[in-house]
C-alpha cells in the first residue's frame, strides 16, 4: 500500500498508541547507541592506559638513559631516508623516550629540506631549524632539494630563509647535497654558503637545471666534489682540485682540456676517482 493511500486512512487511538510505543523504542535505541559509543571510548582509554602501564615495566624503559641514547644514535645512523625521520618518531613513543631523544644531539644530525611547492617551504624550514638547534654542536649532514619547486613571487624570500637557517651551522657540516632549480639558487648557495665551509666539510654536491657557470671558491678541505650541469666560470684550477679524492662531472660543456689536465696533474697524489658523464672537452688550436 502506497504512502499516499496510507496518509488518507484515519489514525485510530490504537494506531496512535502503537506509534507512541515505537517512538519510545527508537529513543531507547538512540540512548543505547550513545551509551555504546561512550563504553567504546572508555575501553579505548583503558587500552591506552594498559599499554602505558606495561611500557613502564618494559625492559627497554629500565635501561640507563645513556644506553638508550646510544641506541637512538645507532637508529638515526641507518639509511638516509629512514634515518631522517627516526628522531621525529622517537619523541612520540613515551615521555621518557621524548626526553632522552631531545637530549641526544646525534639523533638530529641529518638536516633535510625537501620542497616540491610553496606550501611545504615554511614547514620544512621550521623543521630544519628545530633539527639544527637540537643537534647542538654535533657534525651534521645537509640535504636540500628544491629541484621541483617552481618560481613564484615568494620563492626567493623563502629560499633565502632556508639559507639563513643553514649558514651559521656550516662550520660543522660534513656533507652538503644541493638539488637546485634556478640559476639564482646556485648563485646564492655559492655566495652565501661556500664562504662558510669549514674544515669538516668533506663532500659537496650541486645539481642544477640551468647549465650555470659561476665563480666557485677554493675548497681546500673538500675530498669529494660532484657537479651536475654546473661548473666554475673561470675554468678548473689547481685550488679547486688540490685535495680531492673524488670528482664527478655531468653535463658539463665544454671543459677546457689543457687547464683541466693541469689541475688533474696537480691532484694526482690524492685523486682516486674521476667520473665524467656527457661532458665535452674543448681543445685550443
Amino acid at each position: 500500500m502506497s504512502a499516499e493511500i496510507l496518509s488518507t486512512i484515519p489514525i485510530t487511538k490504537e494506531v496512535a498508541a502503537v506509534d507512541d510505543q515505537i517512538k519510545i523504542l527508537d529513543e531507547e535505541l538512540a540512548e543505547l547507541e550513545k551509551r555504546k559509543e561512550e563504553i567504546e571510548r572508555q575501553k579505548d582509554e583503558l587500552g591506552r592506559a594498559r599499554i602505558a602501564a606495561l611500557a613502564q615495566t618494559a625492559p627497554i624503559n629500565r635501561m640507563l638513559p645513556e644506553l638508550l641514547a646510544r641506541i637512538f644514535e645507532y637508529a638515526a645512523n641507518e639509511s638516509e631516508k629512514e634515518g631522517i625521520d627516526v628522531p621525529l618518531n622517537l619523541v612520540l613513543v613515551s615521555h621518557l623516550w621524548r626526553k632522552v631523544a631531545m637530549d641526544t644531539p646525534r639523533a638530529w644530525w641529518r638536516i633535510s629540506i625537501e620542497v616540491e611547492d610553496e606550501s611545504s617551504a615554511r614547514p620544512m624550514t621550521r623543521r630544519a631549524r628545530a633539527f639544527l638547534e637540537r643537534s647542538a654542536a654535533t657534525p651534521i649532514d645537509v640535504f636540500m632539494d628544491v629541484l621541483s619547486w617552481n618560481q613564484s613571487e615568494d620563492r626567493p624570500h623563502l629560499f633565502k630563509d632556508m639559507l639563513d637557517a643553514l649558514e651559521p651551522n656550516l662550520s660543522r657540516c660534513t656533507r652538503l647535497i644541493c638539488r637546485l632549480r634556478e640559476e639564482s639558487d646556485s648563485q646564492l648557495v655559492l655566495s652565501r654558503l661556500a664562504p662558510n665551509f669549514g674544515t669538516m666539510l668533506k663532500e659537496f654536491s650541486v645539481e642544477s637545471r640551468d647549465s650555470v657557470r659561476l665563480p666557485v671558491p677554493g675548497m681546500p678541505h673538500l675530498e669529494k666534489l660532484s657537479l651536475d650541469d654546473m661548473g666554475p666560470r673561470d675554468g678548473w684550477t689547481v685550488d679547486l682540485l688540490q685535495n680531492l679524492r673524488s670528482l664527478s662531472l655531468r653535463y658539463f660543456k665544454p671543459i677546457a682540456f689543457e687547464p683541466f689536465l693541469i689541475a688533474l696533474e696537480a691532484a694526482r697524489d690524492t685523486l682516486e676517482e674521476l667520473r665524467l658523464a656527457r661532458c665535452t672537452l674543448s681543445f685550443d688550436s
